[in-house]
């Protein structure tokens, strides 16, 4: 009896790590372990009725942008990346692909 029963507790406690990483990842590309360690710059921003466009450069050339980061207007994570770009001395903003990821509504690579 206590055997079903520790299974049944480990199952349940796999599906909601499951379920978790899954609502993580959602609308959001998987990043693997060397581009997590990547160092992004950021090239421009958009600003559209509701949100604010980030584009990021990863490969040195700011005439392409690899990754988008799309950030909702009003949020609470829209305030920290405002005051991060205005209270960098340079235009450009250095950090790695994670980091931008992980302040952002939406993160998106840009495929062509």
């Amino acid at each position: 009896m206590d055997s079903i029963l520790h299974k049944l507790m480990c199952l349940s406690i796999i599906t909601s790590a499951v379920f978790y990483v899954m609502d993580q990842t959602k609308d959001k590309d998987f990043l693997g372990l060397s581009e997590g360690r990547r160092i992004a710059r950021l090239i421009g921003t958009a600003s559209t009725m509701n949100s604010t466009l980030y584009y990021i450069d990863t490969d040195n050339n700011a005439k392409t942008a690899e990754y988008i980061s799309t950030i909702k207007a009003g949020g609470r994570n829209e305030a920290q990346m405002s005051a991060l770009l205005f209270n960098k001395q340079s235009p450009d903003i250095s950090m790695p692909l994670e980091n931008w990821r992980a302040i952002s509504d939406t993160f998106q690579q840009v495929r062509e």
